[in-house]
């Protein structure tokens, strides 16, 4: 008996020592692997030490990152929960819970809709039951902002409050009192409407009010209370009360006289009024006045005095296989500041860390330093702040006033068409629970390489992650390793924002965007020059004239043209039609040109015929010299500067003469402010407008994974791909392009390059080359124009893109050809080796503001821009190439301001401080 009594005790022994030894992280024998979805901006961040801790802590458990949208988005872009078709807000959803088992999110991405549908789990139980988290660390209003319908649907990180921000001396001049004091709609309609200038039409002249992503919480704090009935599991929306009737009806009736209309066609000199607005509502990081005035709006807690919240956090996906591990991750990463800090312009979500100093890269933007006022209000506000729960349903309201315009302000139908409307999302939410089973993908296998065989690291400039064409990419990276006898793994990134020595560390090879050689580091990069003369499927007559010479400095060949981007023009055949003027179907000259405006002008009354819709002079540039002249001549380097020559003064003169005589909508351009703003109006009433084939994912053009999209600025084109990056929609129902007008001494054209690189650092440049060499001729990837004529004529090219695409490409391609022909700068660069260049126009951008506006002598002002602008690039040149490994943006930015002062002390308001 003693011996069966010892044998027990010893295995009992044996269960409690092995029961201690393995806790709720470690029951399973192999490893587990959690997937975490963070903006792309955040890698670096997470990569640099954040995991790695949690893994030291957990061991057993491996995070793997999964970057999505890489500029910041969670989910997608100008995607809301509560808004949009209700299918494709719950697909996007889906296929976002289906990418990891943690996902950050954001409060515009979670909804009653979507918890309804299933997609992501309820923490309640695993916070309930944690002996460790304690919710009294968080600021309470952000604690409880994910919590509805008895759950807990995410855990916050990082909140921004949502506050009013208003200019006193335009207060105090108007005689109205501060929005302290305020308890109701109509304190808040009289200050709307006392602010808001009109113009003798009736129109807005300058805004009064203007709400940045502020108005669900602002109309809240005037009801008092939610529009939802939680007396019922899950909660539904209640939109039936006295006082919200009198809040819509006060606020529909402003909406309907324009009172939050933007004024129409502001140039620069006055675009920063939009955003200066004397009475505003949003977030505190974006609100409260221009970035670096003097007397920063005064904040002040919405009426009531409580405040609105904009927060950021994590979820688990329902499909999940590991919800204990995934949330010991969750409570994790809201613990660490340096999670918290690197959300864009938040405060940690716990009082605990709040005030803990972070290093590392922090938010893509953190927005302006906060005032004293604003500071010490901040901590008021998240403590007396509206959790996001409380808003749920309020997104209809602004629906509702749409509504009520359309129905003579019938308050009590609006309501109840808005409330029937909910009920219906929220049942075809439910109906996605019964139905749709979540399982989060499985983590990519680590590839397991031959002897001899190597792996190539491929970054593919991109705003969005996965790429918009995911699967074309995905097929040519596994038909290359299936043929080539070296590369055993081709690993595509997509990437946004790195610089260029960051690119050429990171990665063997990489698309972007842009022609990034006229001022890149050649350090940095591998010429190409031996690799192509050894390919045999490279024909440089098979290239666009002048492509290859744009990714080539000191006799050399750093890049791989893949497309170009041009500057084209889009006409509306309708409208053209009814004026009788001459359609450009295949181009046309500067005379034919200048006639289809004049018979245009007829028809558009005080309204320009020809709209540009660039932030720059490139349009401008283009038509002089198709009017025959060169005022900044870039066919040398540094360009040749020659603003009297007289063909040239005659030129400018017709193409401003345009502009004076109402025939070309002109925005002046020599102003320093930061804010692009472009005409606003209807896109229908344009006959004429300029379009640059840029693509998503850059300024430059060509992004987004090699998709080119026509802009916004006419036809009703959309973009769409399936979530998981499934085959890319060409855009539908735009205006036929053509060519800007052909003059007899000069044809202009502008446009930018995508193009592949090779970084100087690869030791695999052979395997590199062949690899971007298969890209450049994939015509699956090619969306844009191909930058060789072989592709522009392929029939896989006209089946992809129309043959009017093509039929464009190839007069694109004749112009190019023509020994006349001139190429411009298209816009901006952003890249701060060529800032010297970006300012070299300025004096020849205020000579065409002072003789288009100011109706000044032209070639007076002409002579005194050539003399300031040369005397500048002189200047200019002594200033060092930009080393981003030792030179302070802004430091080195003001060598170049500085030489404008120089040179010019007039400019000292536009360039000094």
């Amino acid at each position: 008996m003693n011996r069966l009594k010892t044998l027990v005790i010893a295995v009992l022994l044996m269960l409690v020592l092995a029961a201690s030894a393995v806790g709720p992280l470690h029951a399973q024998e192999q490893e587990i692997v959690l997937q975490l979805a963070v903006p792309g901006y955040m890698e670096e961040m997470f990569t640099s030490g954040v995991l790695a801790q949690f893994e030291a802590e957990h061991p057993g458990v491996r995070v793997e990152l999964v970057t999505t949208g890489g500029a910041g988005m969670m989910i997608s872009i100008g995607s809301s929960a509560g808004q949009g078709d209700i299918d494709d807000v719950l697909d996007e959803r889906e296929t976002y819970a289906r990418s990891a088992d943690v996902l950050a999110i954001d409060s515009s991405d979670l909804s009653p809709e979507v918890t309804r549908a299933g997609y992501f789990l309820d923490l309640a139980p695993l916070v309930n039951s944690d002996p460790d988290l304690n919710s009294a660390d968080f600021y309470t209003a952000v604690w409880k902002s994910f919590q509805w319908d008895g759950a807990t649907w995410a855990l916050p990180v990082a909140a921004d409050a949502i506050l009013v921000f208003y200019d006193k001396a335009a207060f105090d001049e108007a005689g109205l009192p501060y929005p302290d004091t305020w308890r109701n709609i109509t304190d808040f309609e009289l200050a709307i409407r006392t602010l808001t200038e009109l113009n003798p039409d009736g129109t807005v002249a300058r805004m009064g009010f203007m709400s940045m992503d502020g108005l669900k919480p602002l109309l809240l704090s005037l009801l008092g209370h939610g529009i939802y009935d939680d007396s019922v599991l899950p909660s539904v929306p209640q939109f039936t009360s006295p006082d919200l009737e009198n809040v819509l009806t006060v606020w529909a009736q402003m909406k309907a006289d324009g009172l939050f209309d933007p004024p129409m066609n502001i140039d620069s000199d006055d675009a920063a009024t939009i955003l200066d607005a004397p009475l505003q509502v949003g977030r505190s990081a974006f609100s409260g006045g221009i970035p670096g005035e003097t007397e920063p709006k005064t904040p002040s807690l919405l009426p009531g005095g409580r405040a609105g919240l904009d927060v950021s956090g994590f979820a688990i996906s329902s499909g999940t296989q590991y919800p204990e591990a995934a949330y010991e991750l969750v409570k994790f990463l809201t613990n660490s500041p340096q999670v918290a800090s690197s959300f864009i312009g938040r405060t940690p979500a716990r009082r605990n860390i709040s005030s803990v100093q972070t290093e590392g890269s922090g938010p893509i933007w953190a927005g302006p330093t906060p005032s004293p006022e604003l500071a010490a209000l901040l901590p008021i506000a998240l403590e007396q702040a509206f959790p996001i729960s409380e808003i749920r349903f309020m997104e209809y309201l602004d629906q509702a006033t749409e509504v009520m315009a359309q129905n003579n302000f019938d308050v009590p139908a609006a309501l109840q068409a808005m409330e029937d409307q909910a009920l219906e999302r929220l049942n075809t939410a439910s109906a996605r629970r019964d139905t749709t089973q979540i399982v989060v993908q499985t983590p990519l296998p680590t590839v397991e390489l031959a002897p001899g065989e190597i792996a190539l690291k491929f970054g593919v400039s991109s705003l969005m992650s996965p790429l918009p064409n995911q699967d074309q990419w995905d097929a040519l990276a596994a038909d290359f390793v299936a043929r080539d006898p070296e590369v055993g793994a081709v690993q595509l990134e997509p990437v946004f924002g790195e610089s260029l020595s960051d690119m050429t560390e990171d990665y063997d090879c990489f698309f972007d965007s842009s022609n990034l050689i006229p001022t890149a580091d050649l350090g940095l990069l591998r010429s190409l020059d031996p690799l192509l003369a050894a390919d045999p499927t490279y024909d440089p007559n098979d290239m666009l004239n002048g492509v290859m010479q744009q990714v080539q400095r000191d006799g050399q060949t750093w890049g791989l043209p893949v497309m170009i981007q041009p500057l084209a023009m889009r006409y509306d055949t309708d409208l053209f039609a009814q004026a009788g003027a001459f359609a450009p179907v295949n181009g046309w000259t500067v005379e034919e040109f200048q006639y289809a405006l004049e018979a245009l002008k007829a028809n558009t009354g005080e309204d320009a015929p020809f709209v540009p819709r660039t932030f720059s002079n490139t349009h401008l540039l283009m038509l002089i010299a198709a009017y025959g002249g060169l005022p900044l001549d870039y066919r040398t380097n540094p360009p040749t500067i020659n603003f009297t020559d007289p063909a040239t003064v005659a030129a400018i003169q017709q193409v401003l003469d345009l502009a004076k005589n109402g025939y070309l909508d002109y925005s002046k351009l020599a102003s320093t402010d930061s804010v692009m703003m472009m005409t606003i109006g209807e896109e229908d009433t344009t006959p004429l407008y300029t379009d640059s084939l840029n693509g998503i994912g850059g300024f430059g053009g060509g992004g987004g994974g090699m998709i080119a999209v026509a802009s916004s600025a006419g036809g009703t084109s959309t973009v769409t791909s399936s979530g998981g990056g499934g085959e890319f929609q060409f855009p539908q129902n735009l205006d036929p392009l053509t060519t800007f007008p052909q003059g007899s001494s000069y044809t202009a054209m502008s446009y930018n390059i995508s193009a592949a690189y090779i970084s100087a650092n690869t030791p695999y440049t052979d395997a590199c080359y062949r690899f971007i060499s298969e890209m450049s001729r994939h015509t699956s990837l090619i969306t844009g124009m191909p930058a060789r004529r072989s592709i522009i004529n392929s029939p896989e090219i006209a089946a992809a893109q129309g043959q009017d695409m093509v039929t464009f490409y190839q007069a694109m391609d004749a112009l190019m050809q023509k020994p006349n022909t001139v190429i411009i700068p298209m816009g901006f660069s952003f890249d701060p080796s060529a800032m010297g260049s970006t300012l070299l126009s300025f004096w020849l951008n205020r000579a065409f503001d002072r003789y288009v506006t100011d109706d000044v002598d032209l070639n007076a002002e002409l002579a005194e821009a050539e003399m300031f602008t040369k005397d500048y690039q002189n200047c200019i040149a002594a200033i060092p190439v930009y080393d981003p490994s030792s030179d302070d943006f802004e430091t080195y930015s003001r060598n170049f301001s500085g030489c404008a002062v120089q040179v010019d002390p007039s400019t000292e308001e536009n360039f000094g401080g």
